[in-house]
Formats: C-alpha cells, structure tokens, sequence
C-alpha cells in the first residue's frame, strides 16, 4: 500500500512537470517492491508491482530525455513481464503489460536499434491485436493497442516510410475515436488523439489536410488547457499543434 501511495505520487508529480520529485517517488516504490519480491521470489504479484515501478520509472526518464536510463528500466520491466507472461500465458492482465513495455522500448529504440524496435513493436502490437479482438471494448487493452499504432508510426518515419505511417496512424485514429466517444470526460484520450493528429499533419502533402489536422490536434487539446487538466507531458503537443497554423 505505501508503495502504490509513492507510484500515486510520483504520477501527479509527472502530471504536472515535476519530473525529479516524481523519480524520487517512483524509486521508493521500487525499493519497497524489490525487497518484497526479494522475500519471496515466486510470488508473482511481488514481481508485477516491481516490473511496474520499473515500467514507471522508464516512463519518466523518457520525458526527462534520459534515454540509457530508460532503456535500461525497460529492459528490466521486460524481463519480469516476459517470465510472468511464460508461467501463466492466458493472464490477460499480464499479456497486456508485457505488450506496453515491448511498444515503449521499441518506440525508445526506433533510431538507435531498427532492428530490435521492430521486433518489439511487432510483438507488442500483435498481443494487443488479440487482447482487443476478444475484448473490443476493454480501454486499457485499447489505449496499448493505440500506442504499439502510434509507435509504428514513430518507426516509419525513421526508416523514411510515409506508407507505413498513414496507415498506422490512421488505424490508430478510428480506436482512439471510439474510445473517446465511449468516455468523453476522461483526460487521456484527447492527447492520443491530438499525438495522431499532429502525426497526420506532418505527412500530408495536402495543405488544407493539413491545416485541418492540425485544428483538429488544437481542438482535442486546447478544452484541456482550459480547465488545467493537460498533463504537462502533453504541453509539447499542443505547442507543436499551435506551431502548425
């Protein structure tokens, strides 16, 4: 419980753009988490919540641009999330968080590793593809789904695949479309869609596509702004939307 109260900490100091306090917070999770399953090492809710701080702190040093450091918190969270997947293949719940972390490192390798993110991008994306198709409306297994779509994309782009691209994009805007119409109040599924708006902007050849991509990024984000509920890792996005006028 004290460690979910620190993870819940360091979530609202991220939120709002306190990176350090929230590393800080995400690293006394993962001290109490890494002695329980030091305690027993078979329990696998121990080794969950420890592949989570990991995952937690990985997501941090992404936005902080620490990229050694969160690849290697990934690759720790992968290899927990991998063993928990092998001894109980049907856990949906632990399919799912195996597939997130093999979508986020492979979007943090796009440049650095074609080769590796591909591997994991497609893996990660082909899990979430089942989890979807035998729950279609299951958020959680929607938004990873959205998020191998748009890390695809990132991994075009890298390897100069407009193709690819609008294709992974433009999938990724019909899952974030219904999830949004499916929970209009909540925070989150505004920035997955302005990230794909933003995404289609930048690889169309038509101005006025692009123009209204563009709007469409600003208008998803800016009612945000609004009220104070954009999340600082989102700030970016909605000045690149403005950038694109």
């Amino acid at each position: 419980d004290l460690s979910r109260s620190y993870n819940r900490s360091g979530d609202g100091y991220i939120y709002t753009g306190e990176l350090e306090r929230g590393i800080a917070m995400y690293k006394l999770a993962l001290e109490i988490r890494a002695k329980m399953a030091k305690s027993d090492p078979k329990s696998a809710p121990y080794r969950r919540a420890l592949a989570w701080s990991h995952a937690k702190l990985a997501g941090a040093y992404t936005t902080k641009g620490d990229v050694g450091a969160a690849a290697d918190a990934h690759d720790q969270s992968l290899e927990l999330r991998a063993k928990l997947v092998a001894e109980s293949p049907a856990h949906s719940g632990f399919r799912n968080e195996l597939a997130s972390t093999e979508i986020a490192l492979g979007k943090l390798l796009a440049r650095s590793d074609t080769k590796r993110a591909r591997q994991l991008i497609e893996a990660g994306l082909g899990r979430a593809r089942a989890l979807v198709s035998g729950d279609p409306i299951n958020g959680e297994w929607k938004e990873t789904l959205i998020s191998g779509l748009l890390v695809q994309a990132d991994l075009g782009r890298a390897t100069s695949d407009p193709k690819t691209v609008a294709l992974a994009l433009t999938e990724a805007k019909t899952f974030a479309q219904a999830a949004a119409e499916r929970a209009p109040t909540n925070a989150h599924w505004p920035g997955y869609l302005a990230e794909i708006h933003v995404g289609l902007a930048e690889v169309a050849t038509d101005p006025k596509v692009r123009a209204a991509e563009f709007k469409a990024a600003r208008d998803a984000l800016e009612p945000l702004e609004k009220t104070g509920r954009l999340p600082a890792t989102r700030k970016n996005l909605l000045d690149r939307a403005r950038a694109g006028r």
